[in-house]
């Protein structure tokens, strides 16, 4: 707040004092005073309206570079007057008030706001284990009765588990923290899993998976990474390129500070004008219009879990060549069970 935006600000109560003056000049005169007394008085006025004004900046001046300065520094927007004073000017005092009413009515609406969305995520969780039992149930009857439409059934059910997994997932997402536990895991044990995992659907699709240099440790949780990995994948077997053998390969590059893990395919690869945005979420891209099977969030879940548990992951793609993703994890030490 600058002194000349002040004054322009008090134009009317400035304009308000001359008139006084000017007036009370006038009347002094009237009455026959000497100048000296009149000019004395003048004085007097004069300096009593540049004191309050000054005053009076100050205070403001005071109060609102704390109010901005405390505004930029506070990441919680919402808890602004906890940082600030109660200023001393009338004007000040009501819109503190104000402000602070304000405030309480939004940090009202946010705790609502996040109990209902904690509400939902457990719903959400709640119903994706219950409707596992009926997939499981319905694998079941699909594996007893080996029939052509049970064989289609059973690649449907298995599509609707992985797509039940991946919103389990993604509710779980926004607090990972809450529920992965960092540890030296060996990463072999990973991969293998989630190569099993995907066994069906590799087979059926005639992908073949390539594993080099995986014995090493890292630092990860086993289960979240397990289900980065599967997202990967999947991702390469959906997009596989026809009329060309299909391959993935997984291949890990060890150094003193960490491990470096390749996952690539030959694929139908990503168009150069998509690259920046597969990893957003809902974005299913050229390719994801064209063979009409990409929700946009698997690679967008696993760049946030990856994010969340500091594993730095790129991706490199070539149209018509295939995808390579990286995923960096710190290395972890192997040690000895009890």
């Amino acid at each position: 707040m600058k002194f000349s935006q002040y004054i322009k600000d008090k134009w009317l109560l400035i304009c308000c004092s001359f008139f006084a003056i000017c007036l009370c000049s006038v009347f002094l005169t009237a009455v026959e005073v000497e100048m000296p007394v009149i000019a004395a008085v003048d004085f007097l006025f004069i300096c009593g309206t540049a004191v309050y004004l000054i005053c009076d900046f100050i205070q403001r001046k005071q109060f609102y570079d704390q109010l901005k300065e405390a505004f930029q520094d506070l990441d919680e927007k919402s808890y602004l007057t906890s940082l600030i004073r109660r200023p001393s000017f009338f004007d000040g005092k009501v819109f503190y008030d104000i402000l602070k009413e304000d405030e309480k009515y939004l940090n009202d609406k946010i705790a609502e706001q996040r109990q209902d969305v904690i509400e939902y995520k457990e719903y959400v969780q709640t119903w994706v284990h219950e409707i596992k039992t009926p997939i499981a149930t319905a694998k079941l009857i699909t594996e007893n009765h080996r029939e052509p439409i049970t064989l289609s059934m059973e690649e449907e059910v298995d599509k609707i588990e992985s797509l039940v997994e991946q919103m389990l997932y993604y509710t779980k997402s926004e607090s990972v923290e809450e529920d992965y536990h960092i540890k030296s895991v060996a990463l072999k044990e990973i991969i293998s899993s989630a190569v099993k995992k995907n066994a069906k659907v590799m087979i059926e699709a005639k992908v073949i998976p390539k594993m080099l240099n995986l014995e090493t440790q890292v630092l990860t949780d086993a289960k979240w990474t397990e289900f980065i990995i599967s997202q990967l994948i999947e991702n390469a077997v959906k997009y596989r390129a026809k009329g060309r053998d299909a391959y993935i390969k997984i291949a890990a590059d060890t150094n003193a500070e960490d491990v470096k893990l390749t996952i690539a395919d030959n694929g139908i690869g990503i168009p150069q004008a998509d690259l920046s945005r597969v990893l957003k979420k809902g974005y299913t891209g050229e390719n994801g219009r064209k063979y009409k099977k990409s929700t946009g969030m698997g690679l967008y879940l696993s760049k946030q879990l990856c994010d969340k548990m500091d594993i730095k992951m790129q991706l490199q793609s070539t149209e018509g060549e295939g995808t390579t993703i990286t995923l960096t994890f710190k290395r972890g030490v192997k040690t000895l069970e009890t």
